[in-house]
C-alpha cells in the first residue's frame, strides 16, 4: 500500500477527475495526519523531537496540496493554499503552543513553567476545601515551623507560648521526639516562660536541678533550657523556648538561632493579627446584620434575649449571661441564659454590693479577668455571696438612654482571662440592637396600656350616660 501523501500526488495528477472533487479529496487525506498526531505521536515523541515530526507532516501535506492538476489549475492553486494555510495552523497549533493549566471553574491559568517551581509539591485541594481562616493558617504554619527548629537543634522538645491577658501566657503547642503536642494549657506562675518575659531578655541555662518541666509538655524533664521573648512594640507577646534532657547542651550558637526564629515568627504574627482583624471586622459585620434581622423578626422580649444569645455565642465563650434592670435603688435579675446558681431571674440586689449594682450606678462597662483570683474575691450581686460558682471571667456593659441608665448586660465564663477591651467595644455594639428591640416592646406595651385604660373610661362614661 502507498503512502498517504503519494496517493495525494497520484490522484492530484489524475486527468479523470474534476479539481474540486481532486481537492475534496486531498483535504480529507490531510485529516489522519492530525489524528496521527493525537492517537501516536503525542504518546510516543518527545518535546526534542515534535519539531522534526511537525517538519516531516508539513512536507507530507506540502506533497498533497501543491502537485500539478491538468484542470482550472489557478483556481485549484488558490483553494489548495488557503487548506494549506489552515493545516499548517492547525498542526501548529496542536505541536508548538504551550500548554495552558485551567484554574477553578475552567478559568484559564497561565502557562507552565520549568524549573523549581514544577518540583514543589503543593498538596491538591480537594472539591469541597474552603479557607479555614487565618487562625487555622497559623496553627499549621507554627506546628511546622516548630518541628523545624527542633530538627535543626539538638533539642528534645521546642514550644511555643503567647500571651493571653495580663501577665498570662498559654502554651499554643510544641513538637517532641514523640510527635507534637497541641493541648492547649495556661503557664502558672514562677514557671522559666514567666522568667523570660518578666526578664525580656533570652535566657540560656545548662544546669537545671532534676524535676524541672516544660509547661505544657507532660512527662518531660529538662536540664538545659533556651527562652526567647518575642517583642513588639515595647510588648511581650510571646516565647519561643526548648529543652533538652542533657546538661549543657545548647550553646550560644544556639541561642542566636533561637531568637532568629523568634524574629522571623514575630513577622509572621503581625500578618496574622492584621488577618484575624479582616475576619473579625467581616464576621462582626454579619453578625450584626443577623442580629438586626432576627430581632425584627420577634415580637415578644423572650424570643428576643434567645436571639440575641444565639449571636453572642458566636462571638464570645460563656456559660451565663445576664440581663438585670434598675428598679430604684436595687437592682433585679429579669432574665438569665447558661448556667444557674443563687441568683436567678427575680433575685434582687443592693447598687452598692457587686459588680452588676457598679455598672447599673455608674453607668460603666466593667471587665474582670478573674473575680475569684487573688487575695481579693469580688462578688457579682451582694457581699458574702457563695463564691462556688465556678465562674471566673466577668464583662458587663450598662444599657441606658443617654446618662440615664436602665439595665445591664453582663457574660461570665468559667475560664479566666477571656474577654478584653476589643471584645466590650463589640459587646457594646450588640447590645444597641437589643436595646432598641426591647424598647420597642415596652413602647408597644405602653401603647397597649394607654389604648386599654381609654377603652375603659370610654365604656365607663358610657354606662354613666
Amino acid at each position: 500500500m502507498e503512502p498517504g501523501w503519494l496517493l495525494t500526488y497520484h490522484m492530484n495528477t489524475s486527468d479523470d477527475l474534476p479539481w474540486h472533487d481532486t481537492m475534496f479529496r486531498v483535504f480529507l487525506l490531510t485529516l489522519p495526519l492530525i489524528f496521527l498526531y493525537y492517537g501516536i505521536v503525542k504518546s510516543v515523541i518527545s518535546k526534542k523531537q515534535a519539531p522534526w515530526v511537525f517538519g516531516l507532516l508539513l512536507i507530507a501535506v506540502a506533497v498533497g496540496f501543491f502537485a500539478p492538476m491538468s484542470r482550472n489549475e489557478q483556481a485549484a492553486s488558490i483553494i489548495k493554499g488557503v487548506l494549506y494555510i489552515l493545516v499548517f495552523v492547525l498542526l501548529y497549533g496542536v505541536l508548538i503552543w504551550p500548554e495552558k493549566e485551567t484554574g477553578p471553574a475552567g478559568i484559564p491559568g497561565t502557562e507552565k513553567k520549568s524549573g523549581i517551581a514544577e518540583k514543589v509539591h503543593l498538596p491538591e485541594e480537594s472539591g469541597d476545601s474552603v479557607w479555614r481562616g487565618f487562625g487555622e493558617a497559623f496553627q499549621w504554619y507554627y506546628r511546622g515551623f516548630l518541628t523545624i527548629i527542633r530538627n535543626a537543634s539538638v533539642a528534645s522538645a521546642v514550644a511555643l507560648y503567647l500571651k493571653k491577658g495580663q501577665n498570662v501566657f498559654e502554651f499554643q503547642g510544641g513538637d517532641t521526639a514523640s510527635g507534637p503536642v497541641t493541648q492547649k494549657l495556661l503557664v502558672q506562675e514562677g514557671s522559666l516562660i514567666e522568667i523570660v518575659a518578666r526578664q525580656r531578655k533570652s535566657f540560656l541555662e545548662g544546669k537545671l536541678p532534676i524535676g524541672v518541666t516544660m509547661p505544657g509538655i507532660p512527662g518531660f524533664q529538662i536540664r538545659s533550657f533556651i527562652g526567647v521573648p518575642m517583642i513588639r512594640e515595647n510588648e511581650v507577646t510571646g516565647v519561643l523556648a526548648m529543652g533538652s534532657e542533657a546538661m549543657d547542651n545548647f550553646s550560644e550558637q544556639d541561642q542566636e538561632l533561637l531568637e532568629k526564629c523568634g524574629q522571623l515568627f514575630m513577622q509572621v504574627m503581625v500578618v496574622y493579627r492584621k488577618g484575624l482583624r479582616w475576619e473579625m471586622d467581616e464576621k462582626i459585620y454579619r453578625l450584626h446584620l443577623d442580629l438586626e434581622r432576627q430581632l425584627e423578626n420577634n415580637r415578644d422580649e423572650q424570643s428576643i434575649l434567645l436571639a440575641f444569645v444565639d449571636v453572642m455565642k458566636k462571638m464570645f465563650p460563656f456559660s451565663r449571661l445576664t440581663f438585670c434592670e434598675k428598679d430604684g435603688n436595687q437592682g433585679v435579675v429579669r432574665w438569665v441564659y447558661g448556667q444557674l446558681d443563687d441568683y436567678n431571674q427575680g433575685a434582687r440586689f443592693n447598687l452598692d454590693d457587686g459588680l452588676n449594682g457598679w455598672i447599673l450606678k455608674r453607668n460603666a462597662p466593667m471587665i474582670v479577668e478573674d473575680i475569684t483570683g487573688g487575695e481579693v474575691t469580688r462578688p457579682r450581686y451582694e457581699k458574702g455571696e457563695s463564691h462556688e460558682h465556678g465562674l471566673h471571667s466577668f464583662m458587663g456593659i450598662p444599657m441606658a438612654d443617654m446618662d440615664d441608665v436602665w439595665g445591664c448586660l453582663t457574660l461570665e465564663s468559667p475560664e479566666p482571662g477571656q474577654y478584653d477591651g476589643t471584645g466590650q467595644q463589640v459587646f457594646a455594639s450588640m447590645s444597641l440592637h437589643l436595646k432598641s428591640a426591647l424598647e420597642r416592646i415596652r413602647l408597644m406595651r405602653q401603647i397597649q396600656k394607654l389604648a386599654e385604660s381609654r377603652t375603659a373610661a370610654g365604656t365607663a362614661r358610657f354606662q354613666m350616660e
